[in-house]
């Protein structure tokens, strides 16, 4: 069964997230930034099974009907209206074609400014807040950069994309942004790994005996240097 459930809030959300992920079956827990639920309708003509500010996609797995475990799940969550239910695969799949398509329809305007993170759950709301705040000041003469954040909740593990920023300005936006992340007590790097872009930036959320030991199992491995050379590390 799937449902995609409306909030006016994010931190409502998050809360509903903490309650979901330690439930018996659940088998994802998408967050979706409603801005951009926005953008697969007008550029893809993919209509978000609800309208609000942020959508959660809550799937649980099981062999019998979900229909009134998840009723009773989502009583006390302080959705904005009646969340859109799935129970066969059809309607399912529909359920899905908000968030599947947020890969196609983030490059809608070019490449967009990339972050992939990490934070804790107390943490995400506040980084929300303070990630669009951020943007507007470091692109004060470009009102249309436009940060849409997505991911999977229950993790914690998020990608923040940033549509619309001039090239000049995303440097300077870039080493900002991780300094935010940091601040948050999240990770600069989640999913995606650190690559080269953002080697400089490890120590923000890791010790160095743990870059040390990273180095350590990285040489055993590869005494040479021969793998992925300059990425990671120097």
């Amino acid at each position: 069964m799937t449902a995609v459930c409306g909030f006016a809030e994010l931190a409502a959300l998050v809360d509903a997230g903490r309650m979901f992920r330690d439930v018996e079956g659940i088998a994802a827990l998408e967050l979706i930034d409603g801005r951009a639920a926005a953008l697969t309708r007008e550029h893809l003509g993919v209509r978000p099974p609800v309208e609000a500010d942020w959508l959660l996609l809550v799937e649980l797995a099981a062999d019998h009907d979900q229909t009134d475990r998840l009723a009773d799940l989502l009583g006390g969550a302080r959705m904005c209206g009646e969340p859109a239910v799935g129970v066969d695969a059809a309607a399912q799949q529909r359920l899905w074609r908000t968030r599947e398509s947020l890969a196609e329809v983030l490059g809608v305007y070019g490449p967009p400014l990339k972050f992939d993170v990490s934070l804790p759950l107390s943490a995400i709301s506040g980084f929300a807040r303070d990630a669009v705040a951020l943007v507007h000041r470091h692109v004060p003469d470009s009102p249309e950069a436009l940060p849409l954040l997505f991911g999977h909740i229950g993790e914690g593990n998020l990608h923040l994309n940033v549509l619309r920023c001039p090239p000049d300005r995303e440097p300077a936006l870039y080493a900002k942004m991780m300094g935010l992340i940091a601040e948050c007590g999240g990770n600069v790097s989640s999913e995606h790994g650190v690559g080269s872009r953002k080697r400089a930036y490890l120590g923000m959320s890791r010790q160095a005996n743990d870059v040390a030991a990273m180095r350590r199992v990285k040489a055993a491995l590869d005494p040479t240097g021969y793998l992925n050379a300059a990425v990671l590390f120097d």
